[in-house]
């Protein structure tokens, strides 16, 4: 690809400089941009201060890279729209933050599609994506050239990336909002039992990764076992709320654990 070549643009919404400041070299490459109308594509120019507004996704059809920027409820539409304006020949496509994966998109006939999302929007630097393998080798250009991480998905990955972020970045926020909530009914004052239980996270997890493929133990669950038998009670007398979550927590925990140290499990493994 020649480097006076300019790229495509596509984009919706209010994020899309916020989604070029994670690659800054792109900047310089943008040349048509498509909006969702002719006049908010004109003032998009203005903000970004690169590119010039287009009418339409024809318009489009010659740069060798797309770059799409377009929240999800919007992005099937405005897609099917690309694909029906613009002859794709072989174009390179890169969807900027949709939880989709690339082969979903067949309808944009000829295209290479590549989709990709920041880890952590807070510091911009870690990036997955997957797709099409010479798309994926512009993409890491960009990447190296900005001096950001490109972590590579494997084909259908993409649903295990987005639980396993989901995870930690959620769904632990009803253990760590329970956990401060039993600290404060024990007489903890809050900015106390915040930093408890950040240190307490940050230890299990640097145990959890020192552990290896087990990381938990026959002794570790008998003192689940025992911690559920002998403070659930307690608990529901001070604060119920936290009771249940703390129940239900050690339950999940044991099937879990149980389930993978299994010997179903075990044997599915060695097959």
């Amino acid at each position: 690809m020649r480097s006076t070549e300019k790229h495509g643009l596509i984009c919706a919404g209010s994020a899309v400089r916020s989604s070029l400041q994670r690659l800054p070299s792109l900047n310089a490459r943008i040349g048509p941009i498509k909006g969702v109308s002719f006049p908010a594509t004109r003032r998009v120019v203005l903000k970004l201060r690169t590119g010039f507004a287009v009418p339409n996704y024809g318009a489009l059809e010659f740069c060798p890279v797309i770059w799409v920027i377009v929240p999800e409820p919007k992005l099937e539409a405005v897609l099917r729209d690309l694909a029906s304006e613009a002859h794709l020949r072989k174009t390179m496509i890169v969807i900027f933050d949709s939880p989709r994966e690339s082969s979903s998109f067949d309808f944009l006939k000829g295209a290479r599609i590549v989709t990709l999302n920041a880890v952590d929007e807070s510091r911009q630097t870690v990036f997955v994506a997957e797709g099409h393998r010479e798309t994926m080798r512009t993409l890491r250009q960009f990447a190296d050239q900005d001096q950001r991480k490109l972590v590579e998905l494997r084909p259908g990955g993409k649903a295990g990336y987005l639980a396993g972020v989901h995870l930690m970045a959620h769904l632990t926020r009803a253990l760590v909002t329970s956990a401060i909530n039993c600290l404060q009914a024990a007489g903890i004052a809050r900015p106390e039992a915040l930093d408890m239980v950040t240190a307490l996270a940050t230890r299990s997890v640097k145990a959890h990764g020192r552990a290896g493929a087990k990381p938990w133990s026959k002794s570790e669950l008998l003192a689940l076992r025992q911690a559920l038998e002998q403070r659930a009670g307690d608990l529901q007398q001070i604060c119920p709320l936290e009771s249940a979550v703390y129940a239900q927590a050690v339950k999940l925990a044991l099937e879990y654990f149980e389930s993978l140290g299994s010997p179903k499990k075990a044997r599915s493994h060695h097959a």
